[in-house]
């Protein structure tokens, strides 16, 4: 009757630990996601800042217009020599399929905030 007792506290005590143990880990999973989510805040604001200086900045505004117009090259340049890769254009369909769901649910931008590839620098 003994062993029974002290085998059934030793395996309850056992199920404590591991129990334990996994709730450690459970909160451990939950911090790197509230790191990303403020290193994601801190980078809107970085964003918020450099937009403010480049509006105030005539230097940087020409650079900005000049990066836009050698971005549309590229994409250009790019569309083009990509038009006829079957692979390419069946994930590119897949793409605008989805950007259309999107737009579909309120918005032009994806889950996350982000501008769309096809959106290019504004």
């Amino acid at each position: 009757m003994k062993k029974k007792a002290l085998a059934l506290t030793g395996l309850l005590i056992l199920l404590g630990i591991g129990m334990t143990l996994n709730a450690e880990n459970v909160q451990n999973t939950a911090r790197p996601r509230e790191k990303l989510r403020d290193a994601l805040q801190i980078r809107q604001q970085m964003r918020e800042i450099e937009k403010k200086v480049i509006d105030n900045d005539a230097e940087l505004q020409g650079i900005l217009e000049q990066m836009k117009g050698l971005h549309q090259q590229m994409r250009q340049k790019l569309d083009a020599k990509l038009a006829n890769d079957a692979e390419y254009q069946g994930l590119k369909n897949q793409i605008n399929t989805m950007q259309e769901q999107w737009k579909g649910r309120g918005g032009d931008r994806k889950p996350g905030g982000k501008a769309l590839p096809s959106q290019g620098f504004k």
